[in-house]
This record gives C-alpha cells, structure tokens and sequence, in this order.
C-alpha cells in the first residue's frame, strides 16, 4: 500500500511536470502565432509594394516606349535633312562659284543631320537596353509577387494549424490540470487509506494477540471439560456400582423378612399393616383448612 501511495504521488509530481511543458508550449504557440501574424502583414506590405514598383516600372516602360518613338522621329528628320543636305550640296556644285557658300552649308547641315541620326541611333539603343532591363525587374518583380503570395497562404495556413494547435494545446492542458487535479485528490484519498490500512492492520495485530489469548483459554476450558466428563463418567460407574450394591442389600433384606413371619412373626406384621393402612387414610382425607379452601 505504501508503494501504491509513492507511485501516485511519483504520478501526481509527473503530472505537475506536463502540466508545466503544456503551459510552456502554450505561451511559445502564442509566440509563434504572434511572429506569424507579423509575418503575414509584412507580406502583405512587402507585395503591396511590389506592385507598386511593377506599376511604377511599367509606366517607366510605357514612358520609353514614348521616347523611343520621339527618338524614332528625331531620327527621320535627321534622315530627311541629310538628304536635303545632299540635295543641296549637288545643286551648289552646279552652281559652280555662287553656290560654293551654300554648298559649305549644306555640308555642316548634313554633318549635323548624320550626328543627330547617331545620336538617335545611341538613344535606341539606350532606350531599348532599359526597355529589356525593365522588361526583366517587371518580370522579376511579379515573379517575386507571386512568390510573396504563394508564401503568403503558406504562412496563413501554417496561422491556421498554429491556431489548431494552440487550441488543441489548450484543450490538452485543460485536461491535464484535471487530471493532475484528480491525481491530487487520489493521492489525498491513498494517503487517507494508507493511514486507515496501517490502523487496521495493528487493530487485527491486536486482535490477533487477543485471539491467541482466547485460545488458550478455549484450550483450558476444553482441558477443563475433559476432566469433568472423565469425573461424571467415573461417578457415574460409581453409582451404577452402589445401585447394584443397592439391589443386592435389598434382596437380602426381603429373604429376611420372609423368614421372620414363617417362625409366628404374622400377627406383628398384621398390626404394623393395619397401622399403616391407618396412615394412608389420613394422608388421602382433606384437613378442615383444605376443605375451606377447596
């Protein structure tokens, strides 16, 4: 009993202890769901801002895109003035010594026009490497978006299973703090039945040392008996014995008796008859006190 009553208190301590571990995975589930709800507005925030720099690049995109048309322009009047140039260097040069002026002017408009339809040309160029740059950060950017996202509902379900296991956890500790409860009160109640069990067992101690006691006196008693019933038996074959002692004296009496009346004894034994008869009238007639009373 008492290895029954230090196992439930060992029960009883080691639920105390889960009891604990059970608050401590509470307070950390709380924890985490807390970091994951940051989490999550983090996410929120960071793919807000995706799209925003999405937008803003496409509309950086559209912007060049707009350039490169007006470079294209540029670029086509560059072109015409070239010709225009060529044309006019050709007209000066018919023109001979009038023109000579005018055909040194058209060589610095075409030199001109040829610079500006290469710088257009860089400009394309530029233009389009941006355009591809761009083309790939959008690209990037909503890649990462979609990234965000997927981690986005990975993150709100693992809230959700969080959320699950916080309540489970919950629940669990809910139902350990009664079981640790009741292993309290059983371990109360053992403590109680030890203490009754260690009173009963020295009460059939003490009963067992007067049981012995009436024992013996039962045997004593049962010597006593024994004893009596070998007197009884022995007084009882001694009366038997004085009973036939008894019956032989009154034989012998009664042969003498008969003798005395045939030696002339008859008269003797007539009176002591008729005096005796006497007596029995008397003793068989009512007194006057018994007649009064009848």
């Amino acid at each position: 009993m008492n290895d029954l009553s230090a196992t439930i208190q060992e029960i009883a301590s080691a639920s105390d202890e889960v009891a604990t571990m059970v608050d401590r995975a509470a307070d950390r589930g709380e924890t985490g769901r807390k970091y994951a709800e940051e989490a999550i507005d983090a996410m929120d925030e960071l793919e807000a801002q995706a799209e925003t720099a999405t937008d803003e690049i496409v509309a950086l995109n559209e912007q060049m895109d707009e350039i490169g048309e007006i470079v294209e322009l540029i670029d086509g009047i560059a072109e015409q003035t070239n010709t225009l140039a060529l044309n006019a260097s050709i007209e000066a040069a018919r023109a001979g010594e009038a023109g000579s002026g005018f055909a040194v002017v058209a060589d610095e408009v075409k030199t001109l026009a040829e610079e500006t339809r290469e710088a257009t040309q860089e400009i394309d160029a530029l233009i389009e490497s941006v355009q591809s740059q761009t083309d790939e950060s959008v690209d990037h950017i909503r890649e990462m978006d979609d990234r965000v996202s997927d981690g986005l509902l990975t993150v709100e379900d693992a809230l959700e299973e969080l959320d699950a296991i916080v309540s489970a956890i919950n629940e669990a500790n809910s139902s350990v703090q009664e079981i640790t409860n009741a292993t309290d009160e059983q371990a109360s109640s053992t403590q109680e039945v030890v203490s009754m069990v260690d009173e009963l067992m020295q009460l059939s101690e003490d009963t067992a040392d007067q049981s012995e006691e009436v024992a013996a006196a039962a045997q004593q008693q049962a010597s006593a008996v024994t004893e009596v019933t070998a007197t009884i038996q022995d007084l009882s074959q001694r009366a038997s014995d004085l009973e036939s002692l008894v019956a032989d004296f009154t034989v012998d009496q009664t042969d003498i008796d008969v003798g005395d009346a045939g030696m002339g004894g008859h008269d003797h034994a007539t009176d002591e008859q008729a005096t005796a008869d006497a007596e029995v009238v008397d003793e068989t007639e009512p007194t006057d006190g018994d007649a009064a009373g009848e």
